[in-house]
């Protein structure tokens, strides 16, 4: 479902209304709200909604949508901290559809799991009908090869999806785009004010995302930034509802706590990075543990010590 639906909302729940029988129709409602609900950072409706069409295309036979809602659902379950759950519905896709869908390919880099992220990304930025997800493809492999040190490979990937956002300039997803941009560029002062100012396009989890990229931008060289950028993403960061990424964009702030010289707050911060990466890990499932304990944020995390 392309574009900004918030408009759409109530004919979408009158659509869903009157749509008993029709399973393409209520499905197609259901992805629709559940879609607004994660723009308005409700998760737990998403989820339900997710559910009840993952649910409905289990009954008519529907492999590749169930499937696909499957994706979605275990990507919404990660922004809630849900590890398990999510892993169970990306487990349960590939029984049922007999492959790999992008939200596998997402949620594999934020396991650890790059190898297998790249190359899925690779596919799926090729490959994946829907532009808006063709995008989130594309910026999803642009900030793994970001974090591995190829910053030019990055930047191309960021600029191909700008070029694909430019005919419709939707801000939901061109907004994310151009806050990768800045922070691949090392525009620290522009990267840390636009997440601010995406509040009113973007939901919870894609200012989460935006967040972690000015995170990267700013862990790359702690103690070089100006104390009023250091300031602006403290401010920034207070509260972050995606559980998936909180402890990372914690740990940064901790970091940047230090900086400006707010030690006390620094070490709750900090204390509370911990404790979130922990409450993550007690729910993943054992066999990914092991690929997660080697993620680098996770190992930056463990190997802290205090002095």
């Amino acid at each position: 479902m392309r574009g900004d639906i918030t408009a759409a909302e109530p004919l979408i729940e009158e659509s869903l209304a009157n749509s008993r029988g029709n399973w393409i129709m209520t499905t197609l409602c259901q992805e629709g709200l559940a879609d607004l609900a994660r723009q308005k950072g409700d998760e737990l409706r998403a989820q339900a909604l997710l559910g009840g069409a993952v649910e409905m295309c289990e009954r008519v036979n529907a492999n590749q949508k169930q499937t696909f809602y499957l994706g979605l659902l275990a990507e919404s379950l990660w922004a809630t901290g849900d590890l398990g759950r999510a892993v169970d519905c990306l487990e349960r896709a590939v029984e049922v559809g007999d492959g790999v869908t992008l939200s596998h390919a997402l949620l594999m880099s934020r396991m650890g799991n790059f190898t297998d992220a790249i190359q899925w990304l690779q596919r799926f930025r090729e490959s994946e009908p829907d532009p808006d997800r063709r995008v989130m493809a594309t910026l999803a492999l642009a900030r793994l090869w970001w974090w591995q040190g190829d910053l030019e490979r990055a930047k191309k990937l960021c600029e191909q999806a700008i070029t694909v956002l430019e005919p419709t300039k939707l801000q939901r997803y061109l907004l994310p785009a151009e806050v990768l941009m800045s922070c691949l560029g090392g525009a620290a002062g522009d990267a840390v004010n636009k997440p601010g100012r995406a509040g009113a396009h973007c939901g919870a989890h894609v200012l989460g995302e935006m967040a972690l990229d000015v995170a990267t931008l700013l862990s790359h060289r702690c103690g070089e930034w100006e104390p009023n950028i250091a300031q602006r993403f403290i401010a920034l960061t207070v509260d972050v509802p995606d559980r998936g990424l909180a402890f990372r964009i914690a740990w940064v702030r901790a970091n940047l706590l230090e900086q400006v010289g707010d030690l006390e707050r620094a070490m709750a911060v900090r204390e509370r990075a911990r404790q979130a990466l922990c409450e993550l890990r007690e729910v993943l499932p054992e066999m990914h543990r092991q690929m997660f304990d080697e993620h680098p944020w996770v190992l930056e995390v463990s190997r802290y010590r205090v002095v």
